[in-house]
Order: structure tokens, then sequence, then C-alpha cells
């Protein structure tokens, strides 16, 4: 006797389909963990990229400011943390789920 699998619109399955079904969900937590590793080094390579821009940017403007007025380059370098970490926080969010 065939194992085979039967839904209400009258669709069969062998039993090499259903094997071929049980092989392909073995396969999914593998894959899951594969997916996690690789979301996790892609976070960690934006953060690191973001970071490096950051320092970049603030190097380069404290050495096109005069000394003259010092708030001025604070305030800036404020503005650049600020919006690296906003950038930081969404796409933390986005590959979380959230």
């Amino acid at each position: 006797m065939e194992e085979s699998l039967r839904w209400w619109w009258s669709y069969y399955l062998s039993k090499k389909d259903i094997e071929k079904m049980r092989k392909n969900m073995k396969k999914v937590p593998v894959i899951q963990k594969k997916s996690e590793i690789y979301h996790k080094n892609q976070d960690k390579e934006a953060e690191s990229f973001i970071d490096n821009s950051l320092e970049n940017e603030v190097l380069k403007q404290s050495d096109t400011t005069t000394n003259g007025n010092n708030n001025e380059r604070l305030d800036e370098i404020w503005w650049w943390n600020k919006l690296a970490n906003k950038f930081k926080n969404l796409i933390f969010k986005k590959s979380n789920g959230n």
C-alpha cells in the first residue's frame, strides 16, 4: 500500500513526494542558522562603516574649522553623532523585524 496524503481539493502526494518534503524540512534549521550568522555579519559591517565614516567626517571638519569658534564645531560633531546613531537604530530595527 502506497502512502499518500489527500487534501480537500483532491490533490494526492506520493510517498516519494512526502519523503522529499521531509528532507527539505530537515534543512530548515540549518538554513535559518546560516541566515542569522549572515545578518549578524552584515550588521557588524554596517555599524563599522557608519562609525568609520563618522570619524572621517569629524576629522575633516576639525581640519577645516578655525580655532575661533569651537562651539560650532562641537555642535556639528554632536549632530553627526546623533544622525549616525539614528541610522544605526533604523538598520538594527529593520534587521530584527521590529
